[in-house]
């Protein structure tokens, strides 16, 4: 109760103002003059005070039924608590009654997350009502205070801030409400990091929190959307308050993020390669310049490999394919070797080598060919497909043809009778019993040919012959 010597009045200040100048300016609830008698005119709700002339006995009254008598709360009158407040005197301490019909200052907020739109509401729809807003951030400058009804304020950091907010009217009935509100810390991102899609993948974009309205970039204005093409998404959120007296609707976050669509991997229809027993063959992946992980364990696009199943893991950042190659032996049969009139003949092929043990025979690239000596014999043949094999060995032993002499015995001339078509020469050469050599050397064409030993003692010898093929044949004569 405040008398400042021309009418009476009771005021709330805020004792937590650090200088009585402060307190003196923070008047926040005006109540209505001094009233010296009952006034069954006064309208319902409204506060009175009543007085003696000598303002010793002063009560303090709310109007509740203008139709009987008024009814007095309780309250502290008679302490006398004096206080200075720039030169008045306060000779009561405020009441402790029920404001019911008094018009309170109240005020929400909504969204506290750290660099996001913190929005203040405050509740009072009295005409010619003005606001003043310190929203406890001192950190913020020029932006920590504001005179509208929903104002909003972005707080950069986390933590706890004390706001206070003042209605103001024009009848000097004031109030003040003070809350403590935690911000809390907010990632920086809500839609997520930039993401890369296989082509074909689709991704769903959503808001983790509620809000009355949505935009995206596209368009759309549902909370969640399916993406499945590379861009840009932004989405922008709006809160929506509508109170008795007016409406708003404020921004209160933006975010984006950029979805690229990475082409897979192109997968062939089949890989199957053909190899000759015993080789390799170089398989390839398909989709250049990305990365490779066979069944081999190799990382590299061409790996060199025998028969067998091989499968590729063929990748593009997160997009990848399986391929899969086969290689298969060429059916290649074993050549086999027959004797037939002194030649060996080989099963078909496309070329030959004949070998005798190890050792290539020279200038013998046919099917069929007649040894000159006896030995083990096998032949290596290509295919069409140029896949090589190799007979097992045979022996060869050459037969050869009957050579006739006659008459024998002779008392000077042999006839000799030498095996034809094969364009062979003969060399004749005479030995007596015991080995020794004699003169007697002859050479000749294949056919008939005679030789004389009338100049010889009568007695055994032998006969030897050899052909060009360097194949001998020794026979024994007698002269007699």
């Amino acid at each position: 109760y405040v008398d400042n010597g021309s009418y009476d009045r009771i005021v709330q200040y805020d004792l937590t103002q650090p200088s009585d100048s402060l307190i003196s300016k923070s008047e926040s609830i005006r109540l209505f003059p001094f009233i010296s008698r009952v006034n069954n005119n006064l309208k319902e709700g409204f506060n009175f005070l009543t007085t003696d002339n000598n303002h010793t006995n002063i009560n303090f009254g709310i109007v509740s039924n203008t139709d009987t008598s008024i009814q007095f709360c309780n309250f502290q009158s008679t302490v006398n608590n004096i206080l200075p407040f720039d030169g008045s005197n306060a000779n009561a301490l405020i009441p402790t009654f029920s404001h019911y019909y008094y018009q309170r200052i109240n005020f929400s907020y909504e969204q506290t997350f750290q660099d996001m739109p913190c929005i203040f509401k405050a509740y009072s729809c009295f005409d010619s009502t003005t606001f003043e807003w310190d929203f406890g951030d001192t950190a913020s400058s020029v932006l920590n205070t504001s005179s509208m009804k929903y104002p909003v304020h972005i707080y950069k950091d986390s933590g706890t801030y004390k706001v206070r907010c003042i209605k103001h009217r024009y009848d000097q009935d004031n109030d003040t409400m003070i809350k403590t509100i935690h911000i809390q810390y907010n990632p920086k991102s809500y839609l997520g990091k930039d993401t890369a899609l296989c082509a074909g993948q689709n991704i769903i974009l959503t808001s983790p929190y509620i809000y009355d309205k949505y935009l995206w970039s596209n368009g759309d204005t549902t909370k969640t959307i399916t993406v499945n093409a590379s861009g840009i998404y932004i989405l922008n959120t709006y809160k929506y308050y509508a109170g008795s007296c007016d409406a708003l609707e404020v921004a209160v976050n933006a975010d984006t993020i950029t979805i690229n669509i990475v082409p897979n991997p192109q997968k062939i229809t089949q890989h199957k390669y053909y190899v000759c027993v015993g080789k390799t063959v170089t398989i390839t992946a398909e989709n250049t310049g990305m990365k490779y992980l066979w069944n081999t364990n190799d990382t590299i696009q061409q790996i060199n490999v025998a028969q067998g199943k091989y499968i590729v893991k063929i990748s593009n950042l997160q997009c990848f394919i399986y391929d899969t190659f086969e290689v298969v032996n060429f059916n290649t049969f074993k050549p086999a070797i027959t004797i037939q009139n002194n030649q060996l003949a080989s099963t078909k092929g496309n070329t030959y080598k004949w070998f005798n043990a190890d050792t290539l025979v020279p200038n013998e690239s046919k099917q069929q060919f007649e040894p000159k000596h006896n030995g083990y014999y096998k032949v290596l043949i290509t295919d069409s497909n140029g896949c090589e094999a190799i007979s097992d060995s045979i022996y060869f032993e050459r037969i050869f043809a009957e050579i006739k002499i006659y008459p024998n015995p002779s008392n000077n001339v042999f006839t000799i009778e030498l095996p034809n078509g094969n364009n062979e020469e003969y060399t004749l050469e005479l030995y007596d019993a015991i080995g020794r050599r004699l003169q007697l050397k002859y050479s000749t064409k294949e056919g008939v040919t005679n030789i004389d030993l009338g100049d010889y003692a009568s007695a055994s010898y032998l006969l030897k012959i050899t052909n060009t093929s360097g194949n001998s044949w020794v026979k024994k004569i007698i002269k007699q």
